[in-house]
């Protein structure tokens, strides 16, 4: 690890945790088919991690944490806070608390 601090490369890590509601969903199935698409083109588009961390048996409350690598802190919020947008323009879904990290 010495001969990488002599490089001096950068790495920013950001962290993007979405509490969110769905209130057209009675059922961890209908759950399940809004995140899953959502949280895939998220993947998809902006080349970041997701996972679902929280609410797994409501089916109702999701919790969200997306992790974004890049070596300039400015890009990484950037595509923390384009991602953040895209839940929240859910018609489907309610953003109830966003919480960053960088």
């Amino acid at each position: 690890m010495d001969h990488l601090q002599n490089v001096g490369f950068i790495l920013m890590i950001g962290a993007l945790r979405l509490r969110l509601h769905l209130p057209g969903c009675n059922t961890l199935k209908d759950k399940r088919r809004i995140i899953r698409g959502i949280n895939q083109r998220v993947r998809q588009k902006y080349g970041v991690a997701v996972a679902e961390i929280g609410g797994l048996d409501r089916p109702a409350f999701c919790e969200i944490e997306i992790a974004g690598v890049a070596n300039d802190r400015a890009h990484v919020h950037r595509v923390l806070t384009a991602v953040s947008r895209m839940y929240e323009e859910r018609p489907d879904l309610e953003v109830i608390d966003v919480d960053v990290e960088i």
